[in-house]
């Protein structure tokens, strides 16, 4: 009986990256692994982003009363002011939450995980774009 080594190479390799800098919270499975669409693969930690959102509301907050008063003191620069100050708010408000809604990391097609020990990760810090893992698709 003869043995030997060999590696098994796919047209469709992709590399999985992170959609924001963060920490890892939590990883839902280890290489190799068979994964379907949609299946969670890790979180990232959202404590700072919480905290980023709440500030962000505030400051919305604020500035609709700052532009409210200046309306009511027939302020026109003022007002002007703060109404651009509330869209920049709400741009980074809206910033904040999609950066939320992506901490869940997901499977984005069916494959296979082949490389990647996520679990050496847990808790250190992972830039945006960083490759995690690569993966196999299974189409």
């Amino acid at each position: 009986l003869h043995t030997c080594d060999f590696i098994l190479r796919s047209d469709q390799v992709a590399y999985l990256t992170t959609p924001f800098d963060g920490y890892i919270e939590t990883v839902y499975l280890e290489a190799p692994a068979t994964v379907k669409e949609g299946d969670l693969l890790l979180t990232l930690q959202t404590d700072d982003l919480l905290l980023q959102e709440a500030a962000e509301l505030a400051n919305v907050n604020a500035y609709v009363r700052q532009a409210e008063r200046a309306r009511a003191q027939n302020l026109l620069a003022d007002m002007q002011i703060a109404e651009a100050q509330v869209k920049q708010a709400e741009a980074r408000l809206a910033i904040v939450r999609n950066h939320l809604r992506q901490a869940e990391v997901r499977a984005p097609f069916d494959g296979v995980i082949i490389e990647g020990d996520l679990n050496e990760l847990l808790g250190k810090p992972i830039e945006k774009g960083e490759s995690f893992v690569q993966a196999c698709s299974a189409r």
